[in-house]
């Protein structure tokens, strides 16, 4: 599903050129492999901006191409260093919030990367989606119709089941909402997230 390495390269380096006057850094989002990453990479590499990467996630925790987040971080800081990019954060996005907590103890576990991502002083991040599960074979060319969202998900729920467990327990320090989420969620987490400061 996604473009060739060069083809992805020279369409991200459009995007890039085109939005850098008026940014501080850039977000790569809803990134689904760490080929696709290197993409925009490469492309942000030319005009030497921060970047921060962020990947979606299958239900097992893994990023959608099944590469494990544990092996792909470490890929990506030395790939961002090669390129000479300054890599301030790793987040999640655009995925079921089970994922993301799965993810997060993989990090946790594995103690070199923990020891890599505070060395690198590396932000991390999440915003998950309220979508019900998507089947890991679905296309856009066989959907029928919108993905329904989840009702289990209100803004006291989202911050007790997950966000304030990423933020504690993880040491996320960005957190926000993607598909489905409202600014009754976002206002729900940054009044309990400022509360706890």
């Amino acid at each position: 599903m996604i473009m060739s390495h060069e083809e992805g390269v020279k369409i991200y380096s459009i995007m890039v050129e085109s939005m850098l006057p008026y940014v501080d850094y850039f977000l790569g989002e809803t990134l689904s492999s760490f080929d696709e990453s290197k993409q925009v990479v490469e492309a942000v590499a030319s005009f030497q901006v921060p970047l921060m990467i962020s990947y979606t996630l299958q239900s097992n925790g893994k990023i959608r191409s099944n590469e494990a987040v544990t092996s792909v971080i470490p890929n990506l800081i030395s790939f961002a260093k090669e390129h000479d990019v300054s890599l301030l954060g790793v987040l999640f996005n655009c995925a079921e919030p089970e994922a993301m907590t799965i993810a997060f103890k993989s990090i946790r576990e594995d103690k070199e990367l923990q020891a890599l991502i505070k060395e690198q002083r590396l932000l991390l991040g999440a915003y998950a989606n309220k979508l019900t599960p998507v089947d890991p074979n679905w296309t856009m060319e066989t959907s029928d119709g919108p993905q329904p969202f989840r009702d289990d998900l209100s803004p006291q729920d989202y911050f007790d089941r997950f966000v304030k467990s990423w933020v504690d327990d993880f040491g996320v320090q960005m957190v926000g909402g993607c598909c489905g989420f409202t600014p009754a969620h976002i206002s729900y987490l940054q009044s309990h997230l400022t509360s706890k400061n």
